[in-house]
C-alpha cells in the first residue's frame, strides 16, 4: 500500500464562508504532504471543485451515483470529482 493523505469532509458553515478557515485546513494538509513527500487524495462535490483547483489540486475521475427517485421525480445523480495533489 502506498502512503498518502486522504482529506475528507471539509466544509464551512455557510454563515462563516469566505473567511479562510477551509483554506487554512487544506493548506495545512498540503504542507504535511510536501514535508513528507506523500500525495493527497480527496473527493469533492462539483460546487467545491473550483476551491480545490485554486489550491493546486489536479482533477482525476468523476464519480456518479444514481439516487432513487422521490415522488416520481426524474432520476437524480450525485456526482463527485476525485482530486489529487502530488508534491
Amino acid at each position: 500500500m502506498i502512503p498518502c493523505y486522504r482529506l475528507t469532509f471539509i466544509g464551512t458553515d455557510p454563515l462563516h464562508e469566505n473567511r479562510g478557515a477551509g483554506s487554512l485546513l487544506v493548506r495545512w494538509g498540503i504542507e504535511r504532504s510536501k514535508a513528507e513527500h506523500v500525495p493527497i487524495y480527496l473527493e469533492s462535490t462539483l460546487e467545491a471543485a473550483p476551491f480545490y483547483k485554486h489550491l493546486g489540486f489536479t482533477v482525476g475521475e468523476t464519480v456518479s451515483l444514481q439516487l432513487p427517485s422521490i415522488s416520481n421525480q426524474v432520476d437524480n445523480f450525485y456526482k463527485e470529482i476525485i482530486f489529487t495533489f502530488i508534491p
